[in-house]
């Protein structure tokens, strides 16, 4: 793991916020999630929050996934009947 430029770094920070996985940009710019999460403690707007929102993106794509996959099913069943 080498050392990241702050450019780098802000590349990581846009990225958070736009709602890309931590654990996915510690792979692509080989450094450790921990790490990530501490500099986005001392950098971002407070870490909690960005990584709730974060959090709460990714749990709505997952249920509209759901919801899609539901709908299809019932209308199937419908169709069926």
């Amino acid at each position: 793991m080498g050392k990241l430029s702050e450019e780098a770094w802000e590349e990581i920070q846009k990225k958070v916020k736009s709602g890309k996985k931590v654990s996915d940009l510690a792979k692509e710019y080989d450094v450790s999630s921990q790490n990530i999460y501490h500099r986005l403690g001392s950098k971002a707007s407070p870490k909690s929050e960005l990584l709730q929102i974060n959090k709460l993106k990714r749990e709505c794509d997952e249920l509209k996934k759901l919801l899609g996959i539901v709908t299809y099913e019932l209308n199937k069943e419908k169709k069926v009947i």
